[in-house]
């Protein structure tokens, strides 16, 4: 039986057509992951906006303002999502009632999965390379070695754990940083999703069961690997599962010029490079500074056992709750104090050898925290003596031998006849 041409072209526009419930998710997806993505490269143009949109549109009160704590998992964050939600409902309502003719969206359905691979992208190879060179987790200080285990967080647990191997981070980093180089490459983009999603896995779990705040972003993350690979999920189970042949992914173009998508293509690989080539000589100056911060030429340099605590008696009970157990000397600026408690508090520090007297500070409030004028009884024993919080303050301390933490002599080995 013989078809017209404008048979043909409606009977070709209806096989392409999407069903309207499909329409109605991907307008909100489209929207979610555009407000989302815009605010994660630009936030600090957003945030004004946001909060307007909050208070004047949906009528809600932002319970607090961002806060510089290094939390990605706070109530703000929270009512961001809720934000964000709320405005891909809307938009995509509005765009379904202006946009009723509309049978697909392939060409900007591509779009959108460039957007999405180069946002992933580009955080897989920034915590990646933070991770080849180990900046993230940093090595083992002393402060870290001498708090005890019990006096750790689940997130200082884990910190701990990635920084102790070195070799174990930077195999993970290379992961993910494998993962991002992928993500760039148009053929090579759902090898890179599977790999970015098993990596996210790993660490969304880390976070959510080591209790690190960054469990939000990296949900998102992981969803963002989960939809790049959703249109080939059937491909993957007839070849994987059902051991069937699969037809090829039916290409859609970015461009209608098929010379433009190559030299696009193009500029996206040379994009890797050079952001790869740029952050790995900023990681490295990073690392840097992380291990200047530690100078074995300190004075007292090393971890000093509190033997003798001797604190104003005016100061009753609370007082003597603060009381030190262990001193750490690790540069010529600061000072860590363990307290009785466990807990790990950090102090710049003074120290002038020529007058005997070391002066600590509250790095958060510039406070002066003590005076004291220090005397070396022998080699390995310190006394200080002067005032704390501005009261009468004596303590004795003794070097510890750091050599005595297994952890500092931990090495690979192949052959090891007796476990640690």
């Amino acid at each position: 039986m013989l078809t017209s041409p404008e048979q043909s072209d409606s009977r070709s526009q209806e096989d392409s057509s999407w069903h309207p419930a499909i329409l109605l998710v991907f307008r909100f997806i489209f929207c979610y992951i555009a407000i989302y993505a815009a605010y994660i490269l630009d936030r600090s143009q957003l945030s004004e906006l946001i909060s307007w949109l909050a208070q004047h549109v949906f009528y809600l009160a932002m319970a607090t303002r961002p806060l510089n704590s290094g939390s990605g998992d706070t109530t703000y964050n929270w009512e961001l999502v809720s934000l964000y939600l709320a405005l891909a409902a809307v938009a995509a309502l509005v765009w379904s009632l202006l946009d009723r003719r509309r049978h697909e969206y392939e060409r900007l359905y591509a779009w959108l999965r460039l957007l999405v691979r180069f946002v992933l992208a580009l955080t897989m190879l920034t915590y990646g390379i933070d991770k080849v060179i180990p900046v993230q987790f940093g090595p083992l200080t002393l402060s870290r070695f001498a708090m005890p285990f019990g006096a750790l967080t689940p997130m200082g647990v884990l910190w701990a754990f990635m920084a102790a191997s070195p070799g174990y981070t930077m195999f993970t980093g290379s992961i993910e940083t494998i993962a991002g180089i992928l993500l760039l490459v148009p053929r090579l983009t759902t090898l890179g999703a599977l790999v970015a999603a098993a990596a996210l896995t790993n660490i969304f779990a880390l976070n959510l069961f080591y209790d690190v705040p960054v469990k939000l972003f990296s949900f998102h993350l992981l969803l963002f690997a989960v939809f790049l690979t959703l249109p080939d999920i059937p491909r993957l189970t007839n070849i994987l599962l059902l051991k069937r042949t699969a037809q090829p992914a039916p290409s859609i173009l970015l461009f209608r010029d098929g010379r433009f998508e190559k030299a696009f293509a193009w500029a996206a690989i040379v994009l890797a490079a050079a952001y790869v080539l740029i952050s790995v000589p900023v990681g490295l100056q990073h690392y840097r500074q992380y291990l200047a911060q530690i100078d074995e030429k300190a004075p007292f340099y090393g971890v000093w056992i509190v033997d003798e605590f001797t604190p104003p008696p005016s100061q009753g009970v609370e007082y003597r709750d603060q009381r030190w157990d262990r001193l750490i000397f690790e540069s010529t600026t600061s000072v860590n104090i363990i307290g009785v408690d466990g807990r790990l508090s950090y102090y710049a520090a003074s120290i002038d050898p020529h007058a005997h007297t070391l002066t600590l500070t509250n790095l958060f409030n510039q406070n002066v925290m003590g005076r004291f004028r220090y005397e070396e009884h022998a080699p390995h024993e310190l006394a200080l003596k002067g005032t704390l919080y501005g009261l009468p303050f004596h303590a004795r301390l003794h070097r510890f031998r750091e050599f005595q933490y297994p952890l500092m002599r931990g090495h690979f080995n192949f052959i090891k006849e007796y476990p640690d």
